[in-house]
């Protein structure tokens, strides 16, 4: 609970003071610390779990995979996913894949984590793809893998708005405008639209919301002008 709420420090403290820790108690508090990205913390603890004698479940190592991937360790990451497997019997699920795609991409090692999916043990879903395009960017390095990525996402779903969104991005990066426009063509056969982007704002204990391009609100000449207005001073 203290965890969830921000106070992974009192979480810390009431864990430490525990006279019995069992399997939930550690994984608990391995993914609160993981959450917060604080992947020293996380590995410690479980270093300290495995000298108590508690073996780790998946749970454990979804945990310590998604503190690596915060802090960028790759080869701790590689080694503790072969440790799952190969020391504690573990089969990785499509969560700890994820954790691996992200892990290796925010290093900058998209085609290694491509070279993973191809690698997979199981049927490819719309979630891996779609961890694949998220670590791409639309850095034209990696464009070959981001269409690819795309591509294979639109064929598991047609309608995906962010997978047309992002191939439209990489189209304009590697400046495929003929693809571009095609392809906006047809999201507009398809029906498919772009989510806006919004905004949230407290006044006077409501709250409001603006989305991206959004005049229905009955103020919003109003809101324009003063907003030019106070930016031209």
């Amino acid at each position: 609970m203290y965890a969830k709420c921000g106070e992974i420090h009192d979480a810390y403290s009431i864990f430490t003071n525990m006279i019995y820790r069992d399997l939930i108690s550690w994984n608990t508090m391995i993914m609160g610390l993981a959450h917060h990205a604080l992947a020293n913390e996380t590995l410690k603890v479980f270093q300290t779990m495995l000298q108590s004698g508690t073996r780790p479940n998946s749970v454990t190592f979804l945990g310590i995979l998604s503190a690596c991937s915060h802090a960028g360790l790759v080869s701790q990451g590689w080694k503790l996913f072969k440790a799952m497997r190969d020391v504690y019997a573990i089969q990785p699920g499509l969560e700890h894949y994820i954790s691996m795609i992200n892990l290796l991409g925010r290093a900058g090692k998209v085609r290694e984590a491509e070279e993973l999916i191809l690698g997979l043990p199981f049927e490819t879903n719309h979630a891996i793809w779609g961890a694949l395009l998220g670590v791409c960017g639309v850095a034209e390095k990696n464009a070959d893998i981001a269409q690819h990525a795309a591509r294979r996402l639109l064929e598991l779903d047609p309608l995906n708005a962010p997978a047309h969104v992002a191939l439209c991005n990489i189209y304009t990066a590697c400046g495929k405008h003929i693809e571009e426009q095609k392809l906006r063509k047809e999201m507009g056969l398809k029906g498919v639209r772009k989510v806006p982007g919004c905004s949230w704002i407290v006044v006077n204990g409501n709250v409001c919301v603006f989305l991206s391009g959004d005049k229905l609100n009955p103020e919003a000449d109003e809101m324009l002008l003063f907003l030019f207005e106070s930016g031209d001073g």
